[in-house]
């Protein structure tokens, strides 16, 4: 278990962090993460090496899910890998605000650093 924030607990399983290491040292550059049912254990749901479009193809219009993707940049080693936390439109209220008392939590469990750039909230109908 990881993070507690208003009395909801966040559990991420081993496989998670697994995937993790798998971004950083192989050729797959994509992992999605889902709650395994209504609970609040977060599980790998997929990964692969299909980049940015084949994880947006997966995300659902009423579940939340957490993405980490590597994207390239052109020149020598310069990657980064990218977070995306996805609501789907679909998702009632209660769960929506559950899983934003999460986020925290993730964000340090993935040692992901504040993003200076500007974000875009994008519609189900825009990937």
């Amino acid at each position: 278990t990881i993070g507690r924030s208003r009395g909801y607990k966040l559990c991420i399983s081993l496989a998670v962090y697994l995937s993790v290491l798998m971004l950083l040292y192989t050729s797959v550059n994509r992992a999605l993460f889902a709650y395994d049912g209504v609970t609040n254990r977060l599980r790998l749901s997929d990964s692969g090496v299909g980049g940015v479009l084949e994880l947006a193809s997966k995300l659902h219009p009423r579940r939340p899910l957490y993405g980490l993707c590597r994207v390239e940049q052109p020149g020598p080693a310069l990657s980064h890998i990218v977070m995306i936390i996805w609501v789907g439109e679909g998702v009632d209220d209660y769960r929506r605000a559950e899983c934003a008392t999460h986020v925290p939590a993730i964000r340090a469990f993935f040692k992901v650093k504040p993003n200076t750039h500007q974000m875009k909230v994008l519609k189900c109908s825009e990937y």
